[in-house]
């Protein structure tokens, strides 16, 4: 018996056979859809645990650096100037 007598000869049986591949396929893409999700799910986690953190202490300290440079600035642009001398004590204090 040849392949081509194995086809289906009639439109319901051709019908069904697209039905099943339909199917099939289907059925291949929710489990590759699933799979991607629950290695998406596990990158995620660690972005949460591990990277975010790293990232939130970083952005602390710039902003920290950034403030101290700023306090230093006043301080040389107070200078010795007795009229801003307590400017100078406040900076001096916020910078220390």
């Amino acid at each position: 018996m040849s392949w081509r007598a194995r086809l289906p000869s009639t439109v319901p049986q051709w019908l069904r056979l697209l039905r099943g591949a339909a199917l099939s396929v289907s059925a291949l893409l929710i489990a590759a859809l699933v799979v991607t999700g629950l290695l998406a799910r596990s990158v995620w986690s660690d972005i949460r645990n591990r990277s975010a953190p790293q990232l939130t202490s970083a952005t602390g300290l710039y902003f920290t650096l950034n403030d101290m440079d700023a306090q230093i600035a006043n301080q040389l642009m107070f200078g010795t100037t007795p009229e801003l001398a307590d400017d100078r004590r406040t900076a001096a204090r916020i910078y220390g």
